[in-house]
């Protein structure tokens, strides 16, 4: 992956002024491509871009990457995959390449043929490209959300980046969106179209945006679902989920640079590792290990796995003193609040393999697809019982109360999670299931609430329906958006093979009681690869990418260090909190192991620590 960011004025070219204020703040992205930074004008846009070398290591293909006229600009973040099939045919009808780059295909395609191209990329990407002669910008994002891309209208132009900081540096007003705020202190993230600055949104998974002069067209080119037929028998699926998913694993093979995998001992990414596996001499794989919580350690999942496929395998071991060390690096990293703390496990896995590799691939994505989740089993056994019966029965479940530290009282707070799922119906079940820290948080944190309704096409109480939603909410949102940041902070690029367009399209066609029967998840995929690993693997409970968060917030002390986000005055001027609720949360924190006390605390800090930094940010401009 890379970074890139641009401005499109609609009457002028970008004054000289303009043009250097817009090189030093890419700097600010510099983490996602350290290898090259490069600034290029023309006529009215100005791009930059910010190089992680991975496929044609020379400068003959650093961007922007302009055609032999100089008519024509590109910038690039992400892979093609299925680049040298479209550079046959472009050969075919004349084109000339200079280098081995899928940057200069994709630039001939947009020159050939526009936006229209978009139907035929296998791959993840954000993207510019600009016409100077006929002032035209295009602006695209990969159909699943993978890469980012963030754009605001301004009153003198478009101006986008892979990074909200970037925006801020270079003129976007530092305004924080109520609405996205509200957003975000209940699924813990900033869904959707929104970003957590007013005036500036994300352009979502499978969009384009085109800018003629001043005029600016926003439109749909992909939706995951189609009205295909699904394969006519179970035995048929199987077949079509392997052939479908090691098609995409080995298209995603290909860079001029060392590649291995994540590694976790769950199905899906033993399913990618040892696809991989078979196509080289030796794979390196990396896992994480929480010392000292066995509930959640991974570790030894992933060993066994690893010795099964016969991988060079590091195991990353994780202690509090060394999470807490980082921590404050680890907020750091987060361009917007994001406040899923499994992102902190993601950080130290990025960390370690990046000393190795510049690309490793995952198993993100399988689950949205397949119906993986604890949460898809507990909706499906939801739906079973009647309406009457979930209202009578909510409250006696509700009653049970725990936390993720032991195995008894993290069945209590499984059970208490269902008494409130059972006191929804369709869609709110959804909208309860999604809301990571609670639906009713921002009313009781917030000085300024903005109930938020989730952007939902219209759908029924059904699984695929719910895996549906995850794919344009959760995915983008939060999965994805997790693995780019933190990957990103160390210059690794993550490919994801489950987010193949294929894959995608076949899993959304699959009846969804070949994918969870309320007792065993991810059927056909299980079994689609069922000769490829260990037994054990399909046995093992969903375990997720959990952390001891709580127990980490109370030893970290930030209290102590950050004394002003607890400040009444303070918090009085910013007038985004209640001062009173805020310090209540944090004596809770201390005197209680509440995973939703500790969700609402570390969602606090992870939004405070960013505003000190956005604030300080854009007093140097």
């Amino acid at each position: 992956m890379c970074g890139i960011a641009g401005i499109k004025l609609f009457n002028t070219a970008p004054a000289i002024s303009l043009v250097e204020r817009f090189e030093k703040a890419l700097y600010l992205q510099q983490h996602r491509g350290p290898d090259h930074l490069k600034v290029h004008q023309k006529a009215h846009a100005v791009f930059g871009h910010n190089r992680l070398s991975i496929i044609d290591l020379e400068e003959r293909s650093h961007q922007p990457f302009c055609d032999p006229t100089g008519r024509y600009m590109l910038i690039f973040n992400g892979e093609i995959y299925n680049f040298r099939a479209l550079k046959n045919e472009l050969s075919a009808i004349g084109y000339q390449f200079t280098t081995q780059s899928d940057t200069e295909v994709l630039l001939y395609l947009l020159m050939e043929k526009g936006k229209a191209v978009l139907e035929e990329l296998r791959g993840c990407f954000a993207f510019a490209f600009y016409d100077s002669e006929t002032d035209y910008m295009l602006l695209a994002r990969d159909r699943m959300g993978i890469n980012p891309l963030l754009f605001s209208v301004q009153e003198d132009g478009v101006y986008f980046a892979s990074e909200l900081p970037l925006l801020l540096k270079i003129g976007v007003p530092f305004q924080v969106s109520q609405a996205a705020l509200s957003a975000y202190f209940t699924y813990s993230y900033v869904p959707s179209r929104m970003t957590m600055i007013e005036n500036v949104q994300r352009l979502l998974p499978g969009h384009y945006v085109e800018v003629t002069g001043q005029e600016i067209n926003l439109k749909a080119y992909w939706f995951p679902k189609d009205e295909l037929a699904a394969p006519s028998t179970y035995k048929d699926a199987v077949k079509e989920v392997n052939e479908t998913v090691t098609k995409a694993v080995l298209s995603q093979l290909e860079a001029d640079v060392p590649l291995g995998t994540f590694l976790s001992g769950g199905v899906d990414s033993s399913i990618v590792t040892a696809i991989a596996r078979r196509e080289f001499e030796e794979l390196q794989t990396f896992s994480i290990a929480f010392e000292g919580n066995q509930l959640l350690d991974e570790g030894p999942y992933a060993q066994r796995v690893a010795t099964a496929l016969d991988t060079k395998h590091h195991e990353i071991r994780l202690n509090e003193t060394k999470i807490i060390g980082e921590l404050e690096d680890v907020l750091s990293s987060f361009d917007e609040p994001f406040a899923d703390a499994s992102a902190i496990a993601v950080y130290f896995l990025a960390q370690e393999t990046a000393q190795h590799l510049k690309v490793s691939l995952s198993g993100d994505g399988a689950d949205e697809l397949f119906g993986g989740y604890n949460k898809h089993t507990a909706f499906l056994k939801a739906q079973r019982i009647p309406s009457w019966q979930r209202k009578a029965l909510s409250p006696v479940l509700r009653f049970s109360s725990g936390h993720r530290e032991g195995k008894f009282s993290n069945q209590l707070r499984k059970i208490g999670k269902m008494g409130e799922l059972l006191r929804y119906d369709w869609p709110d079940q959804y909208q309860y299931l999604a809301a990571m820290i609670g639906l009713d948080v921002p009313d009781k944190l917030l000085k300024h609430p903005q109930p938020y309704k989730l952007e939902l096409p219209a759908t029924t109480a059904s699984l695929n329906d719910f895996l549906l939603l995850d794919q344009l909410m959760v995915l983008p949102g939060d999965m994805l958006k997790k693995v780019d940041v933190m990957s990103m902070r160390h210059s690794l690029e993550v490919r994801t093979p489950f987010m193949d367009k294929d894959v995608v399209k076949l899993a959304n066609r699959l009846p969804e009681s070949w994918k969870n029967d309320r007792k065993t998840s991810k059927l056909v995929l299980k079994e689609a690869f069922a000769d490829l690993l260990p037994d054990e693997v399909f046995k093992r409970p969903k375990h997720g990418f959990e952390v001891p968060l709580h127990q980490w917030l109370v030893t970290a002390d930030l209290v102590f260090k950050h004394p002003h986000w607890f400040n009444e005055d303070y918090l009085h001027e910013q007038n985004l909190f209640h001062p009173a609720t805020i310090q209540q949360l944090f004596r809770q924190l201390t005197n209680s192991k509440s995973s939703t006390t500790a969700a609402k605390a570390w969602a606090y800090i992870v939004f405070q620590h960013w505003y000190d930094r956005m604030t300080t940010l854009c007093q140097k401009s």
